[in-house]
């Protein structure tokens, strides 16, 4: 519920966090995330990023370099991803939403910031005018819903939820007998 480039900086400070990473390790990864986040921007300062990555890449700092920062041959190649896949942010099409609406989020997700897509889609769901939207971010549960530390089973709560939303909304006709 928001660019592309933000939930990256999130996954890059969560992931690190989880691995018990030092604080100043995961400092260093958000800083060279936000340095590649800028030049992937506006197109200054390419070489700056080459240096960086190589001094990583020699420093034997695997964890610095994210899922695509080690990937990039040009500052062209930097750019179109900027311009197509880092920039996108799902916020605007949300606006348009106007079917019912539930939105689900764990609290410990490494992957998505719970609290800032959960705020964010309160926020435009209600400045569009969509008045049948729910938003719920679940303790203790992380990306899949699992409940977190060990993952096993769903998180207290999920499936009462999706049941209960959906029993408002879906009108199924009624079965006899055990066949419910």
């Amino acid at each position: 519920m928001g660019p592309l480039w933000q939930t990256i900086l999130y996954q890059t400070g969560a992931s690190l966090s989880r691995t018990g990473a030092p604080a100043a390790q995961v400092d260093e990864a958000q800083e060279f995330t936000k340095l590649w986040m800028r030049i992937a921007r506006t197109g200054e300062d390419y070489e700056l990023f080459l240096k960086k990555r190589e001094e990583a890449r020699r420093d034997k700092k695997p964890w610095l370099l994210s899922w695509a920062s080690d990937d990039f041959t040009s500052l062209q190649q930097m750019r179109w991803d900027w311009d197509h896949i880092l920039s996108f942010s799902p916020l605007p099409a949300l606006k348009a939403v106007t079917c019912p609406v539930l939105g689900v989020y764990g609290e410990m997700d490494q992957v998505t910031d719970a609290s800032d897509a959960s705020s964010s889609m309160r926020k435009v769901l209600a400045e569009s005018g969509n008045r049948d939207f729910m938003v719920k971010v679940f303790p203790n549960a992380g990306h899949s819903l699992s409940e977190m530390p060990s993952g096993v089973r769903m998180a207290p709560g999920v499936f009462g939820t999706l049941r209960s939303w959906l029993q408002k909304r879906v009108h199924l006709p009624e079965v006899s007998g055990t066949e419910q």
